[in-house]
């Protein structure tokens, strides 16, 4: 063997002579075969390397030791390099600046540890001294499945680069301006629609009236158009964020409807709704979002229907155990679009056939925004049409079930058989669907012989009819009244007399119909309020309000200021009853939760109170309450309430029942309305706004009157900081029945002072406590305190500013002075709320001294904020000193 003969290194180094010397004869045999084509071959390569080094980028290879191996003649020129001088070295061999050279050198060890394309850039300095914006992308060069390097572009994008920040900064300059200028309208314009609202509720002269109410549409409309531009601008600056909250598709669906049906008050269309009773009821999804698609959809549909229908149907269509996504058809028989305009439907400034729409009001941002928002929350919207014959939208918005409880469910259903009948063919399909839908017994007739031959019968407990089939029919109808409930279906504005019938306002759907069947929903006559007016004074009315939350109690007693009621006001359901036993009241507000004793408590007291001719047993209670659910309102009834009123109060709700529930004696219909205490107008500037507050609201809210409004956020803020506190503590220490208590005080003043995302952050934490899921409070209650600072920053800033006491008197008149400040101590010794508060008022507003102005605020913060004990001994301190003098 050679081994013996030879050491074992010269024999591998012989062995390898002759593979190469093997494998060199056979590229020479190889290479002479070729002979005949090596000129093409030759051809092509030069032709490969003019294009490879006329190419601008920069083109560089490199091995699997990120070394250079080539390069073209442009990387050359930049870096001032020979092709022969990088060969062989790395990039931080080459490149004068550390920090980006460690920066390529690990792309180009990820791109061969990961075998992908990496794609980045760098500001880069080179041999010219110019500094320019470079586009890296680093490819894996691999050969039969194993990586033998790298293979490099650089390309120059700082024109690119500057070309598109050039564009971004002139669209979000103009984005800016219509920002700032939609702002500066739309500030005026809420002071215009709000002051329209007062002069509506103030003035009886029906001329004047229908101009104060066209100037209130006009006005509504613009801010619109504004709202639509400040959220057109804010989908190009890409600031349009999706929040998703937990919500009721009950209280969307409710909120949709009360907006459009005003809309079409006194037009020829018919508004209908279905929604399928197995859709889910608690959803998660950003509800505001899909509030303002659904309004943009319907209120087109409005702008364009001059007759005939408007139909919302919504289903849900399950996709996994708690997904799924809501189906929403919207449809018209309007005057539809035209093929060719129905791709350029969703663009910005687009409005479709503007010959025949010219009077048509909008600037085609509506749809445009629609589109984005649907977008946005995943979803899909398609649309057919038919022009002259009307439209329908389809929209499909992905959601989160946050539970299996149903839309709508009638318990019993079997007692039920219902007839249907209606003139409006449409409205009587409509419910006989809603029926079906319900699966209950139900007999559609459409003539009064069938109608009389069912009767007859007398198999039907129920019927839903028009008004102007029951005054055909009545004889007949009320024969069946000892068996047979009667509801009529109105218009919404439709004026029906008072026959003390049930009256439904149109549209009537799943939910109106099952809460009727299960006993939850009581029939106002709402149909014939057209425009929001106090019909009466009662000056005699005793009413009381009870609510733990100050600033609740500041909002209801503003609401019930156009009635010229005595009003008092109590803290908690100890006090109302103590309340209820020295005086005697017409009516009763009972919020439902509060500490020490809550609402039920108190009511199942006083019902249980013995003498003065069953008073206590009769006198009208009504639940307070932010959680109107069936289950609730049913214990609200089981427990000796005679009504409920769901919060933030709704002023067309408060005055049916107030309708309803006063003695016919303490209400005067006909007064001079000079006697009411309105506000003067005032305009609200531009530091009266907060972002995620409906301000306008917040003033309606309080009564129509801004100073009510500013002293219910003066309040709100002081009761704010101690609850802040108060959230803190409890959640350090679990204590989170208390934390409830707390959060539920927050959800319901937030809402009522026009807070609405904040109070949908209470409500979301609240529930969290109701479901014990302490990891979503631990989790979400800093970020929730966190914003609360800053809308109570911004609450102190709006307070500061607006309210002024006047001007300073250094006199004080101590014969006024000294017996309010022993009967406001008299009342924080004994806790009567409504004492406190009217004395309260009295001294603070006196033209007193700073001394005393200023102790008087400090007293007025301890009352806001619960501390009665330390205000009784800074009240007392003030009397010695006073008498003193």
């Amino acid at each position: 063997m050679l081994t013996e003969y030879f050491s074992k290194e010269f024999v591998y180094l012989m062995y390898f002579t002759t593979s190469v010397s093997i494998a060199l004869l056979v590229m020479i045999i190889f290479y002479i075969i070729r002979s005949s084509k090596i000129n093409a071959y030759k051809n092509k390569m030069i032709t490969f390397m003019a294009i490879f080094n006329s190419i601008p980028d920069l083109i560089y290879t490199k091995d699997i030791n990120c070394r250079y191996t080539s390069c073209n003649e442009n990387f050359e020129k930049r870096f001032n390099y020979r092709e022969s001088e990088i060969l062989g070295k790395t990039v931080d061999e080459i490149y004068n600046f550390p920090d980006t050279a460690n920066r390529l050198m690990e792309e180009d060890k990820r791109v061969l540890k990961e075998k992908k394309i990496i794609r980045s850039e760098e500001i880069m300095s080179f041999a010219d001294k110019t500094v320019r914006i470079m586009e890296n992308i680093k490819v894996p060069l691999i050969r039969k499945n194993k990586i033998i390097g790298i293979v490099g572009v650089d390309r120059d994008i700082t024109e690119h680069r500057k070309a598109i920040e050039d564009a971004y900064e002139a669209s979000l300059a103009k984005s800016n301006f219509l920002a700032k200028m939609s702002h500066e309208i739309r500030t005026p314009m809420n002071a215009i629609i709000g002051m329209t609202e007062l002069a509506l509720r103030e003035n009886e002269v029906e001329q004047i009236h229908k101009h104060v109410l066209t100037v209130k549409q006009a006005g509504t409309h613009l801010v619109s158009i504004i709202n639509d531009v400040l959220d057109f601008s804010k989908i190009e600056r890409g600031k349009l964020e999706i929040i998703p909250v937990d919500y009721l598709l009950s209280s969307l669906i409710n909120d949709v409807i009360s907006i459009i049906r005003m809309r079409l008050m006194d037009s020829q269309i018919n508004f209908i709704v279905n929604v399928e009773k197995a859709v889910p009821n608690e959803l998660f999804a950003d509800v505001t979002r899909l509030r303002q698609i659904l309004l943009n959809i319907l209120s087109n549909a409005v702008k364009y229907t001059e007759r005939g229908f408007i139909s919302l149907s919504v289903d849900y269509e399950k996709a996994g155990e708690n997904n799924g996504s809501l189906l929403f058809k919207i449809e018209d028989s309007g005057k539809g679009i035209k093929k060719e305009d129905i791709n350029n439907l969703f663009d910005e400034y687009v409005q479709m056939d503007q010959d025949k729409n010219r009077g048509i009001e909008g600037i085609g941002l509506g749809l445009a925004i629609t589109w984005n928002l649907v977008r946005q929350m995943g979803g899909d919207i398609k649309v057919y049409s038919e022009y002259g014959e009307g439209s329908i939208f389809t929209l499909i918005i992905p959601q989160t079930a946050r539970s299996e409880k149903v839309f709508a469910n009638v318990n019993e259903r079997e007692k039920f058989n219902v007839l249907v009948y209606d003139h409006r063919e449409i409205y009587a399909d409509s419910i006989a669907e809603s029926l079906d839908n319900l699966e209950l017994k139900y007999t559609l007739v459409n003539n009064d012989q069938d109608l009389y031959n069912k009767l007859m019968s007398k198999a039907y407990n129920m019927i839903f009819t028009s008004y102007k089939n029951y005054k055909s029919n009545s004889k007949e109808i009320r024969k069946q009244k000892n068996y047979m409930e009667t509801y009529i279906l109105a218009e919404f504005g439709e004026a029906i007399p008072n026959m003390n019938l049930n009256i439904v306002t149109m549209p009537v759907y799943s939910l109106i119909i099952a809460n009727i069947l299960n006993g939850v929903d009581k029939s106002f006559n709402y149909s014939n309020i057209k425009e929001y007016k106090t019909k009466f004074i009662a000056p005699e009315a005793k009413v009381l309000i009870v609510d733990d939350i100050y600033t609740n109690l500041k909002v209801a007693e503003g609401l019930l200021l156009p009635y010229k009621m005595k009003i008092d006001l109590c803290l908690n359901g100890k006090e109302a009853v103590s309340s209820v036993l020295e005086k005697k009241y017409d009516m009763i507000f009972m919020d439902h939760k509060m500490p020490e004793m809550d609402g039920v408590e108190a009511t199942v007291l006083i019902r249980k109170i013995e003498g003065d001719n069953n008073y206590y047993r009769e006198v009208p209670i009504i639940a307070l309450t932010a959680n109107a659910m069936d289950d609730i309102v049913k214990i609200f009834m089981e427990n000796g309430f005679s009504d409920y009123l769901a919060k933030p109060i709704d002023t067309l709700k408060l005055d049916a029942l107030l309708e309803k529930w006063l003695p016919e004696k303490k209400k005067n219909s006909v007064f001079d309305k000079k006697e009411q205490n309105i506000e003067e107008s005032r305009v609200i500037d531009d530091d009266m706004q907060i972002e995620g507050f409906d301000i306008m609201n917040g003033i309606a809210m309080s009564g129509g009157q801004i100073k009510s409004y500013l002293d219910i956020l003066n309040i709100f803020y002081k009761d704010g900081i101690k609850k802040i506190d108060q959230l803190n503590l409890y959640l350090a220490t679990q204590k989170y029945e208390l934390y409830e208590i707390n959060i539920h005080a927050l959800k319901s003043a937030l809402a009522n002072i026009g807070g609405y995302k904040l109070s949908e952050d209470a409500k979301n934490l609240e529930k969290a406590c109701e479901k014990k899921d302490y990891e979503y409070i631990e989790k979400n209650t800093n970020e929730f305190i966190n914003e609360l600072e800053i809308v109570l920053g911004e609450i102190k800033k709006i307070v500061n500013k607006n309210i002024s006491h006047g001007q300073a008197h250094e006199e004080i008149d101590l014969s006024k002075i000294i017996p309010l400040l022993k009967e406001l101590l008299s009342a924080l010794e004994t806790m009567k709320a409504a004492d406190i508060n009217k004395i309260t008022e009295i001294l603070v507003n006196m033209e007193t001294s700073r001394d005393f102005r200023k102790k008087m605020d400090e007293i007025s913060d301890l009352i806001l904020v619960g501390d009665f004990n330390e205000a009784i001994n800074l009240v007392k301190n003030i009397l010695i000193e006073e008498l003193d003098r």
